[in-house]
């Protein structure tokens, strides 16, 4: 009977525990850092890797605290010591960007490594770039494509753009893979993706031989003038919706 209720206690403790997790972090994601402080705090000092992992990220960029790099990498060590893939994937980002500790490719990298075998997709991703370009390991494409395929471009758009790239760079047959990765970048938000398809799209559109082309490539001077923060006139605008609208009703009625 006692072990029954030493169990039920230990058993309401570990939802209060949760439930104070998943308190501090829907505050956290609703930028009530003060909240989500209050939260994380406890449960960190008891052992709690996840809360561990956010005091670090709040400490490392003041978020609810003023900022204080060194608690914040005692914190992020904790973390990293139970093997969280969230603490390995951004003590791999400091590594890899020299910020708050000395640049070290090579620890980054095996961060990196370490996160991507539990399914983090941040470091899949930056794993995969590292291939890419060839930062901090030998440049390899195979490596690199076979790493940002596994990620799902909903939850990384930006994998799907260096696909697309990788694609492009290889030989001509890759075009049709490529305008796909991009697409699908495009289409979960990666507005990079959307110009580099424009691109594609453009070398047909001066060729008239492929409609379809036409309000990606408009859409491309409309994102292009507005990332250079250029003075777009109404005369300007106006005329960029005309020729959007027209272009659309000629796909729908010669499709």
């Amino acid at each position: 009977m006692r072990k029954l209720a030493l169990f039920l206690i230990v058993l309401g403790f570990s939802f209060s525990l949760h439930a104070d997790f998943v308190t501090g972090e829907r505050a956290f994601s609703n930028k009530r850092y003060s909240e989500a402080l209050q939260q994380f705090r406890p449960l960190a000092e008891a052992g709690d890797f996840r809360a561990q992992y956010y005091m670090a990220y709040m400490y490392l960029n003041g978020y609810g605290v003023t900022r204080n790099d060194a608690l914040g990498l005692e914190y992020l060590q904790k973390s990293l010591d139970q093997n969280y893939h969230l603490a390995q994937a951004l003590m791999g980002f400091l590594y890899s960007r020299g910020e708050v500790v000395p640049a070290d490719y090579k620890k980054a990298i095996s961060l990196y490594q370490k996160a991507a075998d539990q399914g983090n997709t941040s470091a899949m991703l930056n794993l995969g770039v590292a291939y890419y370009l060839g930062d901090g390991v030998p440049r390899n494409l195979v490596r690199a494509v076979e790493l940002l395929e596994k990620i799902p471009v909903d939850q990384q758009p930006a994998a799907g753009r260096y696909l697309g790239d990788i694609y492009m760079t290889r030989n001509a047959e890759k075009v049709d893979q490529a305008i796909n990765a991009y697409r699908s970048a495009a289409a979960a938000g990666d507005l990079p993706s959307y110009v580099a398809l424009a691109e594609i799209y453009q070398k047909d559109l001066l060729l008239f031989t492929n409609l379809q082309s036409i309000p990606v490539v408009l859409r491309m001077y409309v994102f292009r003038f507005w990332r250079s923060r250029a003075d777009l006139s109404a005369e300007l605008i106006l005329r960029l919706v005309i020729l959007l609208s027209v272009s659309t009703l000629v796909i729908r009625y010669t499709a």
